[in-house]
């Protein structure tokens, strides 16, 4: 993970939300506090702590980039790049994407009011978009 000093640290965890702040965080266990009972053991590294984190996969990297409350992943590339929390890019639906950019543009929420306008000239992404499949829309948009 690259930290917002722009210091990296590799640590092994799954990826944790927050149910009170609703952050995500990654938790290692800090081997410097030798004992093992010490609440002080267990480090969280929440998201708004660090510029980005990567998974890796064998030899593809999954890099997301942090946000005030979780880390985007980019699950869908072309001319509509979309993102989502988690790092997954099989099996994935509408329900995990949270954010979208055009082009090289800004990221921004993925919501209704913001890719009807991008999507709109497009009558197969637009078919799709209606059925609130966001996933799909962005795909035939893409030419998939």
């Amino acid at each position: 993970m690259m930290m917002k000093d722009s210091s990296v640290k590799e640590i092994k965890s799954k990826i944790y939300v927050d149910t009170t702040t609703h952050k995500s965080y990654l938790m290692f266990i800090d081997k410097s506090v030798v004992n093992i009972s010490d609440p002080q053991r267990y480090k969280k590294v929440y998201c708004n702590q660090t510029l980005s984190i990567t998974r890796s996969e064998g030899i593809i990297n999954f890099t997301g980039n942090a946000t005030d409350s979780c880390w985007l992943f980019r699950v869908l590339r072309g001319k509509i790049n979309a993102y989502s929390p988690l790092s997954e890019i099989e099996n994935i639906d509408s329900s995990y994407l949270r954010a979208f950019q055009v082009g090289n543009g800004s990221i921004q929420k993925l919501d209704s009011a913001a890719l009807a306008p991008v999507i709109k000239d497009d009558d197969k992404a637009y078919k799709a978009f209606m059925k609130k499949d966001f996933y799909k829309a962005i795909r035939k948009y893409d030419g998939f």
